[in-house]
Protein backbone atom coordinates (compact mmCIF):
# COMPACT_ATOMS: atom_id res chain seq x y z
CA UNK A 1 0.00 0.00 0.00
CA UNK A 2 1.46 3.77 -0.56
CA UNK A 3 -0.12 6.78 0.77
CA UNK A 4 1.28 10.02 -0.78
CA UNK A 5 1.14 13.33 1.51
CA UNK A 6 1.89 16.77 0.39
CA UNK A 7 1.43 20.25 1.83
CA UNK A 8 0.99 22.00 -1.07
CA UNK A 9 -0.16 25.78 -1.16
CA UNK A 10 -1.69 27.15 -4.33
CA UNK A 11 -3.87 23.84 -5.30
CA UNK A 12 -5.61 26.02 -7.72
CA UNK A 13 -2.74 26.51 -9.94
CA UNK A 14 -1.60 24.61 -13.41
CA UNK A 15 1.77 23.99 -11.95
CA UNK A 16 0.03 22.16 -8.75
CA UNK A 17 -2.13 20.45 -11.15
CA UNK A 18 0.24 18.76 -13.46
CA UNK A 19 2.55 17.99 -10.37
CA UNK A 20 0.16 16.15 -9.03
CA UNK A 21 -1.21 14.11 -11.59
CA UNK A 22 2.35 13.21 -12.76
CA UNK A 23 2.91 12.64 -8.97
CA UNK A 24 0.20 10.01 -9.19
CA UNK A 25 1.11 8.22 -12.54
CA UNK A 26 4.99 8.03 -11.53
CA UNK A 27 4.00 6.76 -7.75
CA UNK A 28 0.61 5.28 -8.06
CA UNK A 29 -0.76 5.82 -4.35
CA UNK A 30 -3.65 3.76 -3.09
CA UNK A 31 -4.33 7.09 -1.09
CA UNK A 32 -3.40 10.83 -1.07
CA UNK A 33 -3.59 13.34 1.40
CA UNK A 34 -3.05 16.85 -0.06
CA UNK A 35 -3.25 19.84 2.38
CA UNK A 36 -4.18 23.11 1.75
CA UNK A 37 -4.96 25.71 4.07
CA UNK A 38 -6.39 28.41 2.28
CA UNK A 39 -9.17 26.88 0.14
CA UNK A 40 -12.66 25.47 1.31
CA UNK A 41 -15.72 25.34 0.63
CA UNK A 42 -17.01 24.16 -3.45
CA UNK A 43 -13.07 25.07 -4.23
CA UNK A 44 -12.47 21.98 -2.19
CA UNK A 45 -14.85 19.60 -4.52
CA UNK A 46 -14.27 21.58 -7.76
CA UNK A 47 -10.37 20.84 -7.31
CA UNK A 48 -10.60 17.56 -5.86
CA UNK A 49 -13.25 16.44 -9.07
CA UNK A 50 -10.89 17.94 -11.62
CA UNK A 51 -8.41 15.35 -10.26
CA UNK A 52 -10.58 12.85 -11.03
CA UNK A 53 -11.64 12.42 -7.48
CA UNK A 54 -15.07 11.85 -6.40
CA UNK A 55 -15.31 12.41 -2.95
CA UNK A 56 -13.14 14.44 -0.75
CA UNK A 57 -13.07 11.92 1.80
CA UNK A 58 -13.95 8.13 1.71
CA UNK A 59 -13.68 5.56 4.03
CA UNK A 60 -13.89 1.81 3.59
CA UNK A 61 -14.42 -0.73 5.76
CA UNK A 62 -11.56 -3.79 5.79
CA UNK A 63 -12.94 -6.90 4.50
CA UNK A 64 -10.67 -8.28 7.24
CA UNK A 65 -11.35 -6.90 10.80
CA UNK A 66 -8.04 -8.41 12.29
CA UNK A 67 -6.00 -6.27 9.45
CA UNK A 68 -7.91 -2.98 10.69
CA UNK A 69 -5.97 -0.25 11.08
CA UNK A 70 -6.58 3.79 11.78
CA UNK A 71 -5.24 6.05 9.69
CA UNK A 72 -4.99 10.04 10.58
CA UNK A 73 -4.30 12.94 8.36
CA UNK A 74 -2.92 15.79 10.39
CA UNK A 75 -2.37 19.53 9.74
CA UNK A 76 -1.20 21.29 13.07
CA UNK A 77 -2.24 24.33 13.26
CA UNK A 78 1.58 27.33 12.98
CA UNK A 79 -0.71 28.69 16.22
CA UNK A 80 1.03 27.22 19.29
CA UNK A 81 -1.89 26.92 21.69
CA UNK A 82 -3.65 25.18 19.01
CA UNK A 83 -1.12 22.90 18.21
CA UNK A 84 -1.18 22.26 22.20
CA UNK A 85 -4.91 21.44 21.91
CA UNK A 86 -4.48 19.42 18.82
CA UNK A 87 -2.18 17.08 20.95
CA UNK A 88 -4.25 17.11 23.46
CA UNK A 89 -7.33 15.58 21.52
CA UNK A 90 -5.39 13.00 19.44
CA UNK A 91 -3.51 11.66 23.45
CA UNK A 92 -7.71 11.61 24.35
CA UNK A 93 -8.77 9.33 21.04
CA UNK A 94 -9.33 5.75 22.14
CA UNK A 95 -8.15 4.63 18.50
CA UNK A 96 -4.59 3.85 19.21
CA UNK A 97 -5.41 2.05 21.66
CA UNK A 98 -7.76 -0.50 20.39
CA UNK A 99 -6.60 -0.58 16.55
CA UNK A 100 -3.05 -0.26 15.11
CA UNK A 101 -2.46 3.56 14.16
CA UNK A 102 -0.72 5.56 11.92
CA UNK A 103 -0.72 9.52 11.64
CA UNK A 104 0.55 11.50 8.45
CA UNK A 105 0.82 15.02 8.28
CA UNK A 106 2.11 18.53 8.49
CA UNK A 107 2.99 18.68 12.28
CA UNK A 108 4.42 22.06 11.65
CA UNK A 109 7.26 20.96 15.15
CA UNK A 110 10.65 19.70 14.56
CA UNK A 111 11.76 16.24 16.94
CA UNK A 112 14.87 17.53 17.48
CA UNK A 113 17.48 20.06 16.55
CA UNK A 114 19.10 17.94 13.66
CA UNK A 115 15.50 18.48 11.97
CA UNK A 116 15.94 22.28 11.81
CA UNK A 117 18.39 24.64 9.86
CA UNK A 118 18.46 28.23 10.98
CA UNK A 119 20.48 30.96 12.11
CA UNK A 120 18.24 30.95 15.26
CA UNK A 121 18.34 28.19 17.45
CA UNK A 122 15.16 26.11 17.85
CA UNK A 123 12.67 26.41 20.51
CA UNK A 124 13.30 23.29 23.25
CA UNK A 125 10.28 23.47 24.87
CA UNK A 126 8.19 23.15 21.77
CA UNK A 127 10.57 19.88 20.44
CA UNK A 128 9.71 18.59 24.43
CA UNK A 129 6.05 19.13 24.40
CA UNK A 130 6.17 17.31 20.65
CA UNK A 131 7.86 14.41 21.98
CA UNK A 132 5.74 14.26 25.00
CA UNK A 133 2.65 13.85 22.89
CA UNK A 134 4.30 11.04 20.46
CA UNK A 135 5.07 9.10 23.89
CA UNK A 136 2.14 9.38 25.41
CA UNK A 137 0.51 8.36 22.42
CA UNK A 138 3.21 5.35 22.41
CA UNK A 139 4.01 6.60 18.86
CA UNK A 140 7.39 6.22 16.44
CA UNK A 141 8.86 8.01 14.05
CA UNK A 142 9.25 6.16 10.39
CA UNK A 143 12.01 7.60 9.87
CA UNK A 144 12.64 8.63 5.65
CA UNK A 145 14.85 8.38 2.66
CA UNK A 146 16.12 11.27 0.36
CA UNK A 147 16.47 15.06 1.35
CA UNK A 148 16.47 15.97 5.11
CA UNK A 149 14.13 18.72 5.54
CA UNK A 150 10.42 18.73 4.02
CA UNK A 151 9.95 22.34 3.75
CA UNK A 152 12.06 25.89 3.24
CA UNK A 153 11.28 29.06 2.98
CA UNK A 154 13.72 29.39 -0.22
CA UNK A 155 14.93 32.45 0.75
CA UNK A 156 18.97 33.11 -0.49
CA UNK A 157 19.70 34.64 2.54
CA UNK A 158 17.80 33.75 6.10
CA UNK A 159 17.28 30.75 4.79
CA UNK A 160 15.25 28.54 7.19
CA UNK A 161 14.58 24.54 6.26
CA UNK A 162 12.70 21.95 8.55
CA UNK A 163 11.35 18.32 8.44
CA UNK A 164 7.28 19.09 9.15
CA UNK A 165 5.93 16.40 7.24
CA UNK A 166 5.87 12.86 8.59
CA UNK A 167 4.56 9.78 9.15
CA UNK A 168 3.64 8.32 12.90
CA UNK A 169 2.88 4.77 13.69
CA UNK A 170 2.41 2.55 16.80
CA UNK A 171 4.56 -0.20 17.35
CA UNK A 172 1.38 -2.47 16.56
CA UNK A 173 1.14 -0.81 12.92
CA UNK A 174 4.58 -1.04 12.61
CA UNK A 175 4.49 -4.68 13.03
CA UNK A 176 1.92 -5.41 10.07
CA UNK A 177 4.05 -3.20 8.02
CA UNK A 178 7.69 -4.45 8.75
CA UNK A 179 9.45 -3.10 5.53
CA UNK A 180 7.49 0.44 5.33
CA UNK A 181 9.91 2.51 3.21
CA UNK A 182 9.11 6.51 3.41
CA UNK A 183 10.47 8.66 0.55
CA UNK A 184 10.73 12.76 0.52
CA UNK A 185 10.24 13.32 -3.16
CA UNK A 186 11.90 17.29 -4.34
CA UNK A 187 10.15 19.81 -4.36
CA UNK A 188 8.99 21.15 -7.37
CA UNK A 189 5.94 23.65 -6.96
CA UNK A 190 5.76 24.27 -3.67
CA UNK A 191 7.83 25.03 -0.63
CA UNK A 192 6.94 21.52 1.27
CA UNK A 193 7.79 18.34 -0.84
CA UNK A 194 5.49 15.59 -1.00
CA UNK A 195 6.07 12.59 0.97
CA UNK A 196 5.42 8.84 -0.45
CA UNK A 197 5.35 6.08 2.32
CA UNK A 198 4.97 2.30 0.64
CA UNK A 199 4.41 -0.45 2.98
CA UNK A 200 5.55 -3.56 0.23
CA UNK A 201 8.32 -1.67 -1.57
CA UNK A 202 8.90 -4.64 -3.62
CA UNK A 203 10.80 -3.66 -7.16
CA UNK A 204 8.82 -4.56 -10.11
CA UNK A 205 10.51 -5.42 -13.71
CA UNK A 206 8.31 -3.46 -16.35
CA UNK A 207 9.97 -5.50 -19.37
CA UNK A 208 11.44 -4.23 -22.31
CA UNK A 209 8.79 -1.93 -23.74
CA UNK A 210 8.23 -2.12 -27.63
CA UNK A 211 8.87 0.63 -29.94
CA UNK A 212 6.63 3.03 -30.42
CA UNK A 213 6.85 6.31 -32.56
CA UNK A 214 6.23 9.60 -31.20
CA UNK A 215 5.08 13.18 -32.67
CA UNK A 216 7.38 15.13 -30.54
CA UNK A 217 9.97 13.66 -32.53
CA UNK A 218 8.73 15.47 -35.72
CA UNK A 219 9.62 18.80 -33.69
CA UNK A 220 12.99 18.27 -34.50
CA UNK A 221 14.31 19.10 -37.55
CA UNK A 222 16.94 15.67 -37.63
CA UNK A 223 14.54 13.18 -37.33
CA UNK A 224 12.74 13.41 -40.94
CA UNK A 225 16.46 12.34 -42.62
CA UNK A 226 16.76 9.16 -40.24
CA UNK A 227 13.34 7.18 -42.64
CA UNK A 228 15.41 8.79 -45.81
CA UNK A 229 18.91 6.81 -44.73
CA UNK A 230 16.78 3.75 -43.87
CA UNK A 231 15.33 3.73 -47.75
CA UNK A 232 18.41 4.66 -49.14
CA UNK A 233 20.27 1.64 -47.50
CA UNK A 234 17.54 -0.39 -48.02
CA UNK A 235 15.45 0.88 -51.07
CA UNK A 236 14.32 -2.60 -52.35
CA UNK A 237 12.75 -4.54 -48.74
CA UNK A 238 10.19 -2.59 -46.54
CA UNK A 239 10.99 -5.11 -43.76
CA UNK A 240 14.36 -4.47 -43.47
CA UNK A 241 13.55 -0.99 -43.87
CA UNK A 242 11.52 -0.79 -40.90
CA UNK A 243 13.51 -2.78 -39.03
CA UNK A 244 16.70 -0.42 -39.62
CA UNK A 245 14.51 2.82 -39.05
CA UNK A 246 13.47 1.31 -35.66
CA UNK A 247 17.37 1.21 -34.51
CA UNK A 248 18.59 4.20 -35.82
CA UNK A 249 15.45 6.54 -34.09
CA UNK A 250 15.97 4.34 -30.96
CA UNK A 251 19.53 5.42 -30.79
CA UNK A 252 18.90 8.98 -32.20
CA UNK A 253 16.30 9.03 -29.28
CA UNK A 254 18.41 7.72 -26.85
CA UNK A 255 21.89 9.61 -27.61
CA UNK A 256 20.25 12.74 -29.46
CA UNK A 257 16.51 13.84 -28.45
CA UNK A 258 16.53 12.08 -25.41
CA UNK A 259 13.66 10.26 -24.10
CA UNK A 260 11.48 12.97 -22.10
CA UNK A 261 10.67 10.80 -19.55
CA UNK A 262 14.29 9.60 -18.38
CA UNK A 263 15.44 13.80 -18.80
CA UNK A 264 12.55 13.89 -16.54
CA UNK A 265 14.03 11.35 -13.63
CA UNK A 266 17.79 12.94 -14.18
CA UNK A 267 16.39 16.32 -13.10
CA UNK A 268 14.34 15.05 -10.38
CA UNK A 269 17.19 13.12 -9.28
CA UNK A 270 19.63 16.02 -9.33
CA UNK A 271 16.94 17.73 -7.76
CA UNK A 272 16.93 15.45 -4.64
CA UNK A 273 21.17 15.58 -5.04
CA UNK A 274 20.93 19.43 -4.55
CA UNK A 275 17.99 19.52 -1.59
CA UNK A 276 20.28 17.12 0.40
CA UNK A 277 22.94 18.97 -0.54
CA UNK A 278 21.29 22.15 1.03
CA UNK A 279 20.35 20.21 4.57
CA UNK A 280 24.21 21.14 5.20
CA UNK A 281 24.47 24.98 4.71
CA UNK A 282 22.85 27.38 1.79
CA UNK A 283 24.80 28.00 -1.23
CA UNK A 284 24.09 30.41 -3.83
CA UNK A 285 25.49 28.68 -6.66
CA UNK A 286 23.52 25.68 -5.94
CA UNK A 287 19.92 27.82 -5.57
CA UNK A 288 20.69 29.04 -8.82
CA UNK A 289 21.43 25.18 -10.23
CA UNK A 290 17.81 24.42 -8.51
CA UNK A 291 15.78 27.62 -10.11
CA UNK A 292 17.40 26.34 -13.28
CA UNK A 293 16.72 22.52 -13.09
CA UNK A 294 13.01 23.60 -11.90
CA UNK A 295 12.58 25.33 -15.17
CA UNK A 296 13.68 22.73 -17.04
CA UNK A 297 11.64 20.37 -15.33
CA UNK A 298 8.41 22.52 -16.31
CA UNK A 299 9.89 22.47 -19.77
CA UNK A 300 9.83 18.62 -19.85
CA UNK A 301 5.87 19.21 -19.32
CA UNK A 302 5.26 21.23 -21.83
CA UNK A 303 6.94 18.60 -23.99
CA UNK A 304 4.51 15.94 -22.87
CA UNK A 305 1.22 17.70 -22.86
CA UNK A 306 1.88 16.35 -26.26
CA UNK A 307 2.89 13.08 -26.11
CA UNK A 308 -0.22 12.45 -23.60
CA UNK A 309 -2.43 14.49 -25.72
CA UNK A 310 -1.65 11.99 -28.27
CA UNK A 311 -2.18 9.06 -26.37
CA UNK A 312 -5.53 10.04 -25.35
CA UNK A 313 -7.06 9.77 -28.59
CA UNK A 314 -9.29 12.88 -27.67
CA UNK A 315 -9.76 16.20 -29.63
CA UNK A 316 -7.16 18.20 -28.18
CA UNK A 317 -8.21 21.55 -28.68
CA UNK A 318 -11.75 21.05 -27.67
CA UNK A 319 -10.84 19.47 -24.17
CA UNK A 320 -8.45 22.00 -23.57
CA UNK A 321 -4.56 22.62 -23.34
CA UNK A 322 -3.13 21.83 -20.46
CA UNK A 323 -1.60 18.61 -19.44
CA UNK A 324 -4.44 17.77 -16.95
CA UNK A 325 -5.58 14.50 -15.29
CA UNK A 326 -8.37 13.79 -18.39
CA UNK A 327 -6.19 12.95 -20.51
CA UNK A 328 -3.69 11.00 -17.94
CA UNK A 329 -6.51 9.47 -16.65
CA UNK A 330 -7.87 8.33 -19.75
CA UNK A 331 -4.81 6.75 -20.58
CA UNK A 332 -4.10 4.36 -17.48
CA UNK A 333 -7.61 3.19 -17.52
CA UNK A 334 -7.67 1.39 -21.21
Amino acid sequence: MKILLWNCRGTGNDNFRRNFVDLVRSHRPDTAVVMETRISGHRVENISSFLGFNNVCRSVSPSNPSSAWFFSAIYASPDLNKRLALWEELTSLPSHQNFPWMLTGDFNEILNQHESFSSSPPCHRRISLFNDFISSCNLIDLGFNGPRFTWSNKRETGLVMKRLDRFLATSQWKTLFEETNVLHLPKTSSDHCPVLVNTNPLPFNFGKRPFRLKTIWFSDPSFPSLSQKSWQTHPNDIALTIRDFTERATSWNRNIFGNIFHKKKGILARLNNIQKAQCNGNSASLSNLEKNLTADYHQIFRLEEEFWALKSRFEWTLLGDRNTSFFHLSIICR
